[in-house]
């Protein structure tokens, strides 16, 4: 920032010759062309640091389905200084919104505060974009995702969201996300037949898109609510649906969820010996699995799970 009137008397001169400098190439520009007609145009919008920003934006996105926290952060954080960059506002956006999805994951009361400010940071962005009307309505829809996350939905999320349904419907990953966050919602009244209804939308939408790894965690959504529901078979579908797509995806983190939650399924609905043995031959499947990727906490926790319903049989 320019300080005091040297420094500002310095800044003109600088733009003086710079825009000096423009109108000589300009116009020895102008000669060139008519010396040669066959001058290559120039583009009117250059985008390869936007390209670059929605790769890295795409690829923190793609951590985040896989429980990569880290990497996750890593890539936001570069996705966001590279739209800054460029003041790039819808762009900063999509960044900070992808950001909240993060912050929510830490499920503390903090981490949904930081949720808030990051909301409050897209929504300043959403009003100067270029997208305006499209972006304002997303926020909107991010915004009733972090309060299902409080478990703390308004009487009119339905209403909500199907307003921006007719808003995002060319928007794919988005328009999932809008259904995804009404079965979230609806978990929250508890009405767990509709929330399961939701989230199997959405899994229809990611899939016809191929977003494998969102269709992953659609389905495994749909199982924890047809299992709250007391629908045991249903439970024990959606979570095979979810295996096959987090397969496809290499979602490792999600196959390991997935076993874990096989294992809570027999074990919630046993009805003798198979049962124990299937819901802990998937808990210790899971556990493998989890260390195999490093992750020792959440292989101990299926471990200990294990342990326990076989030392009641």
């Amino acid at each position: 920032m320019i300080q005091n009137a040297e420094q500002i008397s310095a800044a003109a001169r600088k733009h003086g010759a710079v825009r000096l400098f423009r109108a000589v190439v300009l116009a020895a520009g102008c000669i060139a062309a008519a010396a040669c007609s066959s001058a290559p145009k120039r583009p009117e919008v250059i985008t390869d640091t936007y390209n670059l920003a929605s790769v890295r934006l795409e690829s923190g996105n793609t951590a985040l389905a896989a429980a990569d926290f880290t990497a996750a952060e890593t890539h936001f954080a570069e996705a966001y200084r590279m739209a800054l960059s460029i003041d790039n506002a819808g762009l900063l956006c999509r960044v900070l919104l992808s950001q909240v999805v993060w912050q929510c994951s830490v499920r503390t009361e903090q981490a949904y505060g930081r949720a808030d400010g990051l909301l409050e940071q897209a929504v300043m962005h959403a009003g100067r974009s270029e997208e305006k009307e499209m972006l304002q309505v997303l926020c909107s829809v991010y915004g009733l995702y972090i309060a299902s996350c409080r478990r703390s939905v308004p009487q009119d999320y339905a209403a909500v969201l199907a307003s921006a349904e007719k808003k995002l419907a060319k928007e794919p990953y988005y328009l999932g996300f809008v259904r995804h966050t009404l079965g979230d919602c609806h978990m929250t009244i508890p009405a767990y037949d509709k929330a399961y209804d939701a989230y199997r939308s959405a899994a229809e939408i990611h899939k016809q898109h191929l977003y494998l790894q969102e269709i992953g965690n659609d389905w495994y959504a749909a199982a924890s609510a047809c299992s709250l529901a007391g629908r045991r078979q249903e439970a024990l579908d959606a979570l095979e649906k979810a295996l096959v797509f987090d397969r496809n995806a290499e979602n490792s983190a999600a196959i390991a969820a997935d076993y874990f939650a096989l294992a809570q399924v027999y074990k919630k609905f046993s009805s003798g010996g198979d049962d124990i043995k299937k819901a802990a031959a998937y808990a210790q499947y899971a556990a493998a699995m989890y260390r195999s990727i490093q992750y020792e906490a959440d292989a101990m926790k299926c471990e200990q799970f294990a342990d326990a319903i076989l030392s009641q049989d």
